[in-house]
C-alpha cells in the first residue's frame, strides 16, 4: 500500500506536508487507539500479518505536486546523500517497508514550479544508486 504524499525540501529532507494528519491524529485501527495514519497503517499491517496475509507499506515521495525540488536534491553528490539520509530515517521512524519515488518529471514537464536540468535522468539514477 503506498501512503502519498511526502514532499522533497529546499534543503534535500524527506518530509511530511501534515505532520498533524500523520504522526497526531487520535483514531481507531485495527481494534485499537492509535496517533496519526502512519500508525493506523502499520497497525493494519500487524492486524493483517495475525491473519496470515502480507501488508507492504510504502511512502511515496513527490508527485505532481510534491516533486519541485527534485532536481536541485540529485544535482550534486551532497545533496544526493542528504536526501537519502532524510528518506533512510523517514523509513526508520515510520516503520514503513519501502520507498516510492514519485519525481513528476525528470529533464521537463512536471509544474513550473520544479526545477529541472538537463542532467536529471543521470542524476536520477545516481540518487536511486545511493538509496539501494
Amino acid at each position: 500500500m503506498h501512503y502519498a504524499f511526502y514532499e522533497v525540501t529546499s534543503d534535500c529532507r524527506a518530509a511530511s506536508i501534515d505532520e498533524w494528519a500523520d504522526y497526531q491524529l487520535s483514531q481507531t485501527a485495527a481494534g485499537r487507539t492509535v496517533q496519526g495514519n502512519i500508525a493506523a497503517f502499520v497497525a493494519l499491517r500487524e492486524e493483517q500479518a495475525s491473519l496470515g496475509h502480507t501488508l507492504r507499506l510504502i511512502l511515496s515521495l513527490g508527485g505532481w505536486t510534491k516533486s519541485t525540488h527534485f532536481s536541485s536534491c540529485s544535482k550534486t553528490h551532497a545533496n544526493r546523500q542528504a536526501l537519502v539520509s532524510s528518506a533512510v530515517a523517514l523509513l526508520d521512524r515510520t516503520g514503513f517497508d519501502g520507498l516510492d519515488l514519485d519525481w513528476e518529471y525528470p529533464v521537463c514537464c512536471g509544474l513550473d514550479s520544479n526545477g529541472v536540468d538537463p542532467a536529471d535522468w543521470e542524476n536520477y539514477v545516481l540518487l536511486l544508486q545511493m538509496l539501494r
